[in-house]
């Protein structure tokens, strides 16, 4: 039977892996969402390789639309291609630095369908797969 003293450290325990694991699943959110705005520019690259768009479009930058040329929005969507990469790649090492905290928290207490939301695919509203695996 366990005493007070050892019902309080436990639920200290659990309470610091929940959470880590909430700061997890934060951070799954964020690789979906920085991997959606990788395929959106992706795919206006694309058009732009294809010649689809105009000499001069619009863009939305820091809550203005400018028009600017081709080029220049070309390479502004491959910077933040870039910086979003970066991003991706820091928050996955994040994450899998606090998926082996709460595994060494709770070693033995990884439950299936926890294992199961921290790496099933997403869905979006729509039924959509938004990505795989977000932990590599």
């Amino acid at each position: 039977q366990m005493d007070s003293q050892s019902l309080e450290e436990r639920r200290a325990l659990l309470a610091e892996a929940e959470r880590i694991a909430e700061r997890v699943l934060q951070d799954k959110k964020a690789i979906l969402q920085y991997q959606q705005r990788i395929a959106d520019n992706r795919e206006l690259l694309g058009k732009y390789r294809r010649k689809e768009l105009p000499n001069k479009s619009y863009i939305y930058l820091g809550g203005f639309f400018l028009k600017l040329p081709g080029p220049r929005i070309e390479q502004i969507v491959k910077q933040d291609q870039e910086r979003l990469g970066k991003w991706v790649d820091g928050t996955r090492v994040n994450m899998k630095k606090n998926l082996a905290r709460v595994n060494q928290l709770l070693p033995s207490e990884r439950p299936a369908h926890i294992v199961e939301l921290l790496t099933k695919d997403v869905k979006n509203a729509d039924g959509e797969e938004l990505v795989g695996d977000a932990i590599r």
